[in-house]
């Protein structure tokens, strides 16, 4: 026996093993039922921004001498722009240039140039953080080199 209620149209945010109940009602009195049981499914979100490389090594370099730079990209996957955005590092390393403003247009695309001067001998190690109005902001990178 079967009973065709049509298409049941909408919209959730949910986990995959999730427990859900669905209420389809009729058009009369008392036709109504109830569906329960465990969504399924798979997806590919979107990281709404991305920053390129993640990580990046420099050669090494005499201590106080600055590095030739190395190019980072600042990517907007959305569809709408990206705003509020500021860079900062940490460490021995410094951006020297950079197409990016505070915004960045929808599906827009700028570049960060970062040197590395080391102020001791050995590894040192450093961040690029670029926060952003992005949900998964900041976006990082960690660059490394080393002092000679």
């Amino acid at each position: 026996f079967g009973i065709s209620w049509g298409t049941f149209t909408g919209t959730t945010t949910f986990n995959t093993g999730q427990g859900a109940t669905i209420s389809l009602a009729g058009g009369g009195v008392n036709d109504s039922e109830t569906v329960s049981g465990t969504l399924t499914g798979s997806g590919t979100g979107i990281v709404q921004a991305t920053l390129n490389p993640t990580s990046a090594t420099y050669a090494k370099e005499k201590v106080g001498t600055t590095s030739a730079a190395k190019t980072f990209t600042l990517t907007n996957n959305q569809a709408v722009e990206l705003t509020s955005i500021a860079t900062s590092t940490t460490g021995d390393f410094a951006v020297s240039a950079t197409t990016c403003g505070t915004s960045l247009a929808a599906k827009g695309k700028c570049t960060i140039s970062m040197t590395f001067t080391p102020t001791a001998t050995g590894t040192r190690t450093g961040q690029l953080s670029v926060s952003d109005s992005a949900s998964n902001s900041p976006q990082v990178s960690n660059p490394t080199g080393t002092g000679k």
